[in-house]
């Protein structure tokens, strides 16, 4: 395991495959020690990166909080508009009925 910075675990057993059976009750408390030592940088090593994650999923939480909201806005001011343009039919809608009835009144006489 290797961190951002460069920093790594070591990887537990570093014993070359020696075996010296005189040492062989040194050698299992080495061994241990390495690899307790082993995990403890694993677990340092998962929990920064369980700590950059989470500020990771905080940014883009607040990246999706400012989204909504300029989309919330931004649906607001389309609808606005919509109305109005639908505002703008209707008075042209009534203008044409308007002019088509002078038109229909001017052929008949």
């Amino acid at each position: 395991v290797v961190f951002a910075d460069g920093r790594a675990c070591d990887g537990g057993d570093n014993d070359g495959g020696k075996h010296d059976e005189d040492d062989d009750e040194n050698d299992n408390k080495h061994n241990e020690v390495q690899e307790i030592s082993a995990q403890r940088c694993r677990l340092q090593f998962t929990k920064e990166s369980a700590e950059k994650l989470l500020q990771k999923v905080s940014v883009l939480e607040q990246k999706l909080k400012t989204e909504k909201a300029s989309n919330r806005a931004q649906i607001q001011r389309l609808s606005a508009e919509k109305a109005g343009m639908q505002k703008s039919c209707e008075t042209i809608q009534n203008e044409l009925t308007v002019t088509k009835r002078q038109c229909d009144a001017l052929q008949s006489n």
